[in-house]
C-alpha cells in the first residue's frame, strides 16, 4: 500500500487525490507511475512515448494536432529523447495557463496514472477488472484510458475542481 507520504509526493488536486486514495485502500498493490508534472516532465513523457510510437501526440491529445504538425515539420532534428523533450517544453511554456489545463490534466494534478494490472501478454487480469469496476463505479473520473495513442497505459483524470 502507498503511504500517505507517497500519495502526497503525487502532488494531486484534492478530487484526483481522493480518487487515488479510494484505489489505494480497496487495492493496496497498485503501483502509481504519475501525478503532477510540471512542462519539463509532461515534455519527457510526451518525448518518450512519440519516440516510441510515432503520432502519439496527434493521437492522444485532443489538441496535439497543431504540436504534431510543428514535430513532424522539423523532421530528423527532432529524432533524439532531448531534442525532442525541449522542442515540446519550450511549446508547453509557450502555450495560455488555459492553454495548458486544457492540454493535460497532468499539469494541473487533476490526473494521475497507474501501473496497468495485465498479463504477460498484456491482457486484463481478474484483478485488473476488479479494479477497473471499481474505478467506473465509485472512483468515477472524468475519463479513464487503458490505452493512450496505442500504448497501454492506465490514466485516470478529473473534472478540474476542488470540490471533493
Amino acid at each position: 500500500m502507498a503511504t500517505r507520504e507517497q500519495l502526497d509526493q503525487l502532488r494531486l488536486a484534492p478530487r484526483a487525490k481522493t480518487g487515488a486514495v479510494l484505489l489505494n485502500e480497496r487495492f493496496p498493490d497498485i503501483q502509481f507511475t504519475s501525478g503532477l508534472r510540471d512542462t519539463r516532465a509532461q515534455a519527457r513523457v510526451m518525448a518518450s512515448n512519440q519516440l516510441r510510437k510515432p503520432f502519439w501526440i496527434k493521437n492522444t491529445y485532443i489538441h496535439g494536432r497543431d504540436l504534431q504538425q510543428l514535430i513532424d515539420a522539423q523532421g530528423p532534428q527532432l529524432l533524439t529523447q532531448v531534442a525532442l523533450q525541449e522542442f515540446i517544453q519550450n511549446w508547453l511554456e509557450s502555450r495560455s495557463v488555459e492553454d495548458l489545463a486544457g492540454f493535460s490534466r497532468h499539469l494541473g494534478g487533476y490526473a494521475f496514472d497507474i501501473k496497468p494490472i495485465v498479463d504477460h501478454k498484456g491482457d486484463t487480469t481478474a484483478l485488473g477488472f476488479d479494479v477497473l469496476a471499481f474505478v467506473h463505479t465509485v472512483v468515477l473520473p472524468e475519463k479513464f484510458l487503458q490505452w493512450e495513442g496505442g500504448l497501454q497505459v492506465w490514466h485516470l483524470q478529473f473534472i478540474p475542481t476542488e470540490e471533493v
